[in-house]
């Protein structure tokens, strides 16, 4: 099936969370970790369901954020997914005090028990409304910058499309191109500024209300960190007293190879005289030559790029409504990746569909060969 013919449906939140009520009754009173690990495999392939709703909604909304029906689907899902988490609650107690605990990690190994005490420690139902907000703000923020219409060289250009002036071997069309999107960040300056100030208010209070100092300490355990904020500090002064001086002779021969007397701004991702290494061919051909790369590689990375191609699981250039960035999401049931990205006709084409396929094929083997849900994204 083809990623365009996956049909979509809004998940039933009331059946839903008596279902959630009820594989958690039915976990907590099993008597045996056989028992328990049944019932673990019912939770999975029914949020397997939910979460590949979610996320068809997700990249459709992204791929285009002026399509009225996933806009308005993508916003109906930012309010729900707090109030499922919610529900979670429970079923991820119930896992990591299971009293047949030891047995479970000798059959499933640690790491989802890891995972599920993290997911006790970053939420609560007190902070359910807060969530919701923060998921509010971060759809108005990717609508903000997908409707960016930026007029350069004769066009209306995204951000993304005017990437491939930020490079120009022309030092005066770089400029011009970093001060034509300049523009557009500051015509949105009044809607930016009031989304990061309401944004760090909310991860604030989200924090506090869970018993933490700031949102960092929230942060670290959101992303499942296994490093502290202690040796995050160290790094950065690694990084100051190792790596800025070497940066520093790098860029002294970087301007001196380009020809200027310092680097400005809109010099920095501008590395040679005649210009920066660039895709070769179309975003047609970039891709083929990618299929060709992965089919020769190894038998494993040529079924998965067949099965990206089959299926049209990419989606990869720079259009109109688009948001910026790139990812790579999963759909569970159909055990498959998703690719997006923003070509751009610059060097970060090749880099970025490299680096997805990276968590593609990943995803695309775990799929396949890691029978829990919870462990098929590394954290």
């Amino acid at each position: 099936m083809k990623f365009s013919e996956m049909p979509y449906e809004r998940v039933d939140l009331e059946q839903l969370l008596s279902d959630i009520r009820n594989i958690t009754e039915g976990f907590q009173t099993a008597g045996s970790a056989e028992e328990q690990i049944s019932w673990i495999h019912k939770m999975d392939e029914m949020m397997g369901k939910v979460q590949t709703m979610e996320r068809l909604a997700y990249i459709r909304y992204t791929i285009n954020t002026q399509d009225p029906f996933y806009a308005a689907e993508q916003e109906h899902n930012s309010q729900t997914s707090p109030l499922i988490e919610e529900a979670m609650q429970p079923y991820y107690r119930a896992i990591v005090e299971s009293p047949y605990r030891a047995e479970l990690e000798q059959k499933i190994g640690k790491m989802l028990f890891v995972r599920h005490e993290f997911a006790l420690k970053g939420f609560s139902p007190e902070i359910t409304k807060l969530v919701q907000e923060e998921n509010l703000l971060t759809a108005e923020y990717q609508a903000l910058m997908g409707s960016a219409q930026i007029p350069f060289d004769g066009k209306v250009l995204n951000i993304a499309q005017m990437g491939q002036y930020t490079v120009s071997p022309d030092r005066e069309v770089r400029k011009q191109a970093f001060e034509a999107m300049g523009r557009y960040y500051d015509s949105k300056q009044k809607e930016l500024d009031e989304i990061f100030d309401k944004l760090v208010k909310n991860r604030t209070e989200q924090a506090k209300r869970l018993g933490y100092d700031s949102y960092v300490d929230l942060a670290y355990i959101r992303r499942e960190r296994c490093y502290t904020v202690e040796d995050v500090r160290n790094f950065r002064k690694q990084v100051l007293e190792d790596l800025v001086p070497v940066n520093c002779r790098l860029k002294e021969a970087q301007a001196k190879r380009i020809g200027v007397d310092h680097i400005c701004f809109y010099d920095d991702a501008y590395s040679f005289p005649d210009g920066n290494a660039t895709p070769q061919g179309t975003p047609e051909e970039l891709l083929a030559a990618a299929k060709e790369m992965y089919t020769e590689m190894s038998p494993e990375t040529a079924e998965f790029i067949q099965a990206m191609f089959d299926m049209d699981l990419f989606d990869v250039l720079a259009k109109p409504g688009k948001t910026t960035g790139g990812y790579c999401d999963s759909l569970p049931v159909y055990k498959c990746p998703f690719i997006f990205a923003n070509f751009n006709g610059t060097s970060g084409d090749v880099e970025v569909l490299t680096h997805e396929a990276g968590h593609a094929f990943a995803s695309y083997v775990s799929s396949r060969e890691v029978p829990y849900l919870d462990l098929h994204w590394p954290t």
